[in-house]
Formats: C-alpha cells, sequence, structure tokens
C-alpha cells in the first residue's frame, strides 16, 4: 500500500499536460457498447471536464510553448550550476526571464551564485525557451499601451441626469 503523503515524484508542468494530452486522445477503452451505469457516465464525464480544464489552463502557461527537446537542452545546460531538483522544476514551471525572478526560486542566490552566473542562467532559460521571451516582451508592451491609454484624461460626457446642488438656504 502506498503512503499518500509521500509523494512518490515531482513533475514539471511540462510532463503534466503532456500526459492530461494523452489522455484527452486516447481511445475509448472498448468499441463494443456496454452497458454503463449513470453513475460510471458522470464519473466519466467528470474526469473529461477536469482534463480539458487542465489542459486549456497549462496551454496558456509557458509549459503550452515548451517541446520535450527544449526541456532536455535546459537540464543538460543547467548542470554546471548546482540548482536543486526543486529550483529546476520551479525553472521549467515559470522560466525566469530577470535576475528579480531568479532570487524569488533560487534560496539563497546571491550566496550561491555570482551575477555573471546569474545573467547566464538567464541566456540559458532565453536559449532553452525563446517563445517565452517573446511573449513577456509582447505582454509587457501591452501594459505600457494601456498606461498610457489610462494617464489621458477621461472624457467626460455631459450627464442628463445630473443636478446642480441646491444653493443654501441663506442666500434666498
Amino acid at each position: 500500500m502506498v503512503d499518500k503523503a509521500t509523494p512518490v515524484g515531482f513533475m514539471c508542468d511540462f510532463e503534466v499536460l503532456e500526459i492530461l494530452r494523452s489522455v484527452r486522445k486516447a481511445p475509448a477503452r472498448s468499441e463494443v457498447p456496454t452497458l454503463v451505469s449513470a453513475a460510471d457516465q458522470e464519473g466519466k464525464q467528470r474526469l473529461a471536464t477536469v482534463v480539458y480544464e487542465a489542459v486549456k489552463f497549462l496551454e496558456n502557461t509557458p509549459c503550452g510553448k515548451q517541446t520535450a527537446e527544449q526541456v532536455e537542452k535546459f537540464m543538460l545546460g543547467v548542470k554546471p550550476f548546482g540548482l536543486k531538483k526543486l529550483e529546476k522544476l520551479q525553472f521549467l514551471n515559470l522560466v525566469p526571464q530577470a535576475p528579480v525572478d531568479l532570487h524569488l526560486l533560487v534560496k539563497d542566490c546571491e550566496q550561491r551564485f555570482s551575477d555573471e552566473e546569474i545573467q547566464k542562467l538567464i541566456e540559458l532559460v532565453q536559449e532553452s525557451f525563446p517563445e517565452c521571451k517573446k511573449e513577456e516582451e509582447e505582454e509587457e508592451e501591452e501594459e505600457e499601451e494601456q498606461k498610457a491609454e489610462n494617464t489621458e484624461e477621461p472624457e467626460v460626457e455631459d450627464d442628463e441626469d445630473f443636478q446642480e446642488p441646491l444653493p443654501d438656504s441663506d442666500e434666498c
């Protein structure tokens, strides 16, 4: 019996997405129609919904643009840095693009790595996952455009229902 409190292993988002895609594409177990209880049918429908929603979510994260080759390239390139397993997992899931991101992911980053090593790690991530870099740049441009739009003075429309305040009773 497996103890549920002890994790067997960790998976990156890319691996989870690949498994969910294979579950979604798997053919029905049997082509022969069988009698299935309503509870079984409802359970299958719920599972299909969960798989669909999880895939939809994960495809909008960095792992949705990753390939097995890119992940392998990154894992080989990161070996000399001595990152822990969970730190590598975080790198794969979050694809850090700036030194501040590394400081959030790596415990004692300043003590463990020089500024040059931090820059090399960022370059490795950007080389391994170039699509993620482009997406982040596009998001930054969109944010800047939104800020520019928000700083413009809003147009005030005449409100027909607006009423002027009543004069003070002393003036009457």
